[in-house]
């Protein structure tokens, strides 16, 4: 992963010290656990499709994950996206099949079980950045411009938002649910993040189809003739043109220019 960036979001700070500050530390311990586990399905599956991820953001329910100027191939980024819900589900599956067995770790593994549920759950909802909302903007994409499915994933967050503000407000007739609260105040912030920063991160290279008006850099790598496309994507950003040199053996096989390289993204995406 090279040097691994970790942030803490203000929100998850907060609701650490609220959870810990009402006893529940041992529950916090093992939501904090299943947090990692969500986000290390992520990593491993964007491992194993070639994707650097060196960034991680801890929010209130969920981890951002990114890498920088990568340039994510939406089946891939759908792929990764689901990664980490469907393995929360999984353990919450694995967990209550082992309690026909042993009744007995119930008692050792109900909240456990409830955390990934509940991650896992709250994930798929289709809100921006949540693994839900990418795989949408990902849908959307094939339709519509990518910066229009964002659009349209930031009403569909205020309209979440409000939903969870309102169930918040209900609760404090009978019994406050600080955790409406939170997901209220978190979506309702998200709506307003930078999509170029958000784990997954996307790098919006437009060299080969504007017009250049001043020298650009180049910037040139060698890289085996046997490498997918996909890889070299990560190395390209906006400060520069790229040329890949492809060797086979110790001979050169092929120049594989920015526009090229870019152009089999550009297929993929309609």
């Amino acid at each position: 992963m090279g040097k691994l960036s970790i942030k803490f979001h203000p929100l998850f700070i907060i609701l650490s010290f609220v959870l810990i500050y009402f006893g529940w530390f041992e529950e916090f311990l093992i939501y904090f656990s299943v947090l990692c586990l969500h986000e290390f399905a992520h990593y491993f599956v964007a491992k194993r499709l070639g994707y650097v991820l060196n960034k991680v953001m801890f929010m209130p329910y969920g981890v951002g994950l990114g890498g920088k100027n990568q340039t994510i191939l939406p089946k891939h980024e759908i792929v990764i996206a689901c990664a980490g819900p469907v393995l929360n589900l999984v353990l919450a599956v694995v967990c209550i099949c082992f309690w026909w067995v042993v009744p007995v770790s119930y008692a050792y593994t109900q909240f456990f079980v409830i955390s990934n549920l509940t991650l896992g759950f709250f994930n798929l909802l289709p809100v921006f950045p949540l693994d839900g909302g990418r795989v949408v903007v990902c849908l959307l994409s094939e339709k519509l411009k990518r910066i229009k499915a964002y659009k349209i994933m930031k009403v569909s967050g205020f309209i979440f938002s409000a939903i969870f503000a309102v169930m918040f407000f209900i609760s404090v007739f009978s019994k406050v649910n600080l955790t409406f609260f939170f997901i209220s105040f978190f979506l309702f912030s998200s709506c307003f993040g930078n999509d170029a920063n958000i784990y997954f991160e996307r790098t919006h290279v437009q060299n080969f189809k504007k017009k250049i008006s001043k020298p650009m850099p180049v910037k040139t790598y060698v890289v085996s003739s046997n490498t997918p496309v996909y890889k070299m994507l990560k190395y390209i950003n906006s400060g520069n043109y790229t040329l890949f040199y492809l060797l086979e053996g110790n001979k050169l096989k092929k120049v594989l220019t920015e526009t090229e390289v870019l152009s089999v993204l550009d297929v993929n995406n309609k």
